[in-house]
This record gives C-alpha cells, structure tokens and sequence, in this order.
C-alpha cells in the first residue's frame, strides 16, 4: 500500500518535473539564475559557461530518465494518446504520422527540450524499448549542455565583458536558434 503510494507520488513528481523542463517561462529563469549567480561569485566566465552547461545537461538527463522510464511503464499508453490528442487539437498530427529526422528531433529538443523529443518518437513508434529511448535522450541533453555552455558564454561575456568575439558568438547563437525555428516550421507546413 505504501509502495503502491509511493509510486504514484514518484510519477507525478516526475511528470511535474518534465513539465517544468518543456516550459521555458519556468526552466530558463532557473537556469539563468544559475548562470548569473555563479558570474556574480566567481566573475569567472570559464567557470560560469561550465556550471550553466553543466546545470542544463543534468537537468535534461533527469528528465530524459524519467520520460523513458515512464513511456516504459503502464502509463506510456495514456502519455502517447495524450499527445496524439494534444498534437491532432492544434492541427500538427503530421509529427506523430511521419517519421522525424536527426536535425528537425535537434530542433525540437532546442524549444521543448530532450524529453519532449523522446515523447514525440516514442509516439510515432510506441514499440520503441527505453533503452532506444534513453540513448537519443542522452544524445540529444549532451547538445543541450553544449549549446547552453555556449549560451553561457556569450551572455556573460556580452553583459560584463562587451566584444567582437562577443557580439559574433551571439549572432552565431541567435543565428542558430532561428535555424532551428524555421526548420521546425518548415518540417510542420511542407515537409523535409
């Protein structure tokens, strides 16, 4: 009875947590925190890009256990209708009916994060084993703990330490993000 309570508290803590990760009104200013707590201690850029990374890509790897641990579970049938329900509501039922590739699942993991991506492939193909599931999320939270880093670095340099290596990163960085914006929206309206 206990251990029955037990799990069910677990799982909804980690369904809280993944949703906490997806939203970004709730996971950046956490991680922005971070990274300007440690600049204003330190006043280490080195250090700072490597905490706020270092922050990111626990943070994915935590919620990329729990995703694959819960898809794996009784519940990943109510998960995967959920999001098929929730993707066909705003009209994007292509995400589930057409296999992803690695750059548009890259994409995704950059606006909703690694467990959002492992959800969206575990639901167009729900015979995927945890194992598969873990692997991509461990692949794809490795990019988001560099991408952060690399984020890090160009908002602390840019704040306290305003440059042409600065202002060029941060194009980069920008440049990047639009990308993958676009690409997004590219794959959802004509394809890849």
């Amino acid at each position: 009875m206990i251990r029955t309570r037990l799990q069910h508290v677990l799982k909804i803590l980690g369904i809280v947590t993944i949703l906490l990760e997806i939203n970004p009104l709730t996971s950046e200013p956490l991680r922005l925190a971070v990274l300007i707590g440690t600049e204003a201690a330190t006043h280490n850029v080195f250090i700072s890009t490597i905490v706020f990374g270092g922050v990111t890509l626990l943070w994915e790897l935590v919620c990329v256990v729990i995703a694959a641990d819960l898809l794996d579970g009784k519940i990943s049938k109510k998960i995967i209708e959920h999001t098929k329900n929730t993707i066909g509501k705003i009209g994007l039922n292509r995400l589930i009916h057409t296999k992803t590739n690695t750059l548009t699942d890259f994409a995704i993991m950059i606006v909703l994060g690694s467990p959002a991506t492992i959800i969206l492939k575990h639901s167009q193909d729900p015979s995927r084993s945890a194992e598969k599931n873990r692997h991509l999320g461990y692949a794809m939270s490795v990019g988001a703990g560099v991408i952060a880093g690399l984020q890090g670095a160009a908002i602390v340099e840019g704040l306290w330490h305003p440059s042409v290596i600065t202002d060029v990163i941060a194009v980069i960085i920008v440049g990047g993000s639009l990308v993958a914006y676009y690409r997004i929206k590219r794959y959802l309206t004509i394809g890849t």
